[in-house]
């Protein structure tokens, strides 16, 4: 008998352990923010004029879609009919400097258009120059104007673009592929560098290479971040191997951290 109750009673723990383990988190500001940090084509937007949290993903159809919360339920606000190919990137950023955020999007198939993040009106899409594919994208201001530049790499080459103008500023002579690209000042210089994921570095004011990786022996992984470990005052590149172990690297040193 007491074994049978002692059963009952384990059975108990372990279902109120499974439940509580289960249940959904609460649509909240935090809980979107831990969606963003978890998944890298999900975005939140700035509140609505009425204070309603909003968001946006892209999908496997490639589509975009963007949601306004009401009373706790989100409510589809926006969504575009297919792009054409699968999503390669996603940002939310205020790319020319005026205060407002916008969407920027770019696709395996070589469009990049960037949408208002306001009203989801179309701003800008490359037509004048399109590409064959693109790999990955950034925003970040690498130079002394204010607005901030589109980095990408587009038919394996590195391209780099005004964010306000869309002209072309530099595009790489040799051809170099990634799958993600970070910017960082990772040196003793004042500028920054751009980091391709499959371990090239470039200066981003001379766009000359400070190290580079030959046929990929040694790469930075993916989810690439940046954070200084040592307290040299110059960050290190973290990025995820197969397996999901990490690789640190020292690119001050020029070596991988143990």
């Amino acid at each position: 008998m007491k074994k049978i109750v002692l059963l009952i009673l384990v059975v108990f723990v372990v279902a109120l352990s499974c439940h509580e383990i289960s249940l959904s988190e609460e649509l909240n500001a935090q809980s979107l923010e831990e969606f963003s940090k978890a998944y890298r084509y999900f975005m939140t937007l700035k509140p609505a004029a009425d204070g309603s949290l909003r968001y946006i993903y892209a999908d496997y159809a490639a589509h975009l879609h963007a949601w306004v919360v009401k009373n706790g339920r989100s409510e589809l606000a926006w969504e575009t009919a297919s792009l054409g190919s699968p999503v390669t990137s996603l940002f939310v950023a205020d790319i020319d400097a005026n205060g407002e955020d916008e969407i920027a999007v770019s696709t395996a198939r070589g469009r990049i258009i960037i949408y208002d993040a306001d009203d989801y009106q179309r701003l800008h899409e490359n037509f004048l120059e399109p590409f064959r594919t693109i790999d990955c994208m950034i925003a970040a201001n690498i130079d002394d104007d204010p607005q901030s530049e589109i980095i990408f790499i587009a038919e394996d080459q590195l391209n780099i673009y005004d964010g306000s103008s869309a002209a072309l500023e530099w595009r790489s002579p040799d051809n170099y592929t990634a799958s993600e690209i970070g910017v960082a000042n990772l040196d003793d210089d004042d500028q920054l560098e751009i980091v391709l994921n499959t371990g090239t570095i470039f200066d981003s004011r001379f766009f000359s290479v400070e190290q580079y990786s030959r046929k990929g022996d040694q790469t930075f992984g993916r989810r690439l971040k940046f954070l200084d470990m040592n307290g040299d005052g110059y960050p290190e590149i973290f990025g995820e191997e197969p397996g999901f172990a990490l690789k640190i690297y020292d690119a001050y040193a020029q070596r991988e951290v143990w």
